[in-house]
């Protein structure tokens, strides 16, 4: 399952949302709030959902492993 997949709320508009985030081994992500922030202000805006502590449990998974 991609991590696009595991965020989709089945939200029917023909659109999608995309943030990218750098993550490095041993840093993690750069700017993780400041993207977590423009994340939730374009959800909010687009009415997308946006569940933080799943938000935050799929990019944990995502990365576990692999020098965090």
């Amino acid at each position: 399952m991609s991590v696009e997949s595991a965020l989709r709320d089945g939200n029917g508009a023909g659109f999608e949302l995309i943030e990218t985030m750098r993550w490095e081994p041993g840093s993690g992500f750069l700017r993780f709030e400041r993207h977590l922030a423009r994340l939730y202000a374009s959800a909010a805006e687009l009415g997308f959902a946006c569940d933080p502590e799943r938000l935050g449990e799929v990019l944990s998974n995502t990365v576990s492993g692999h020098g965090t």
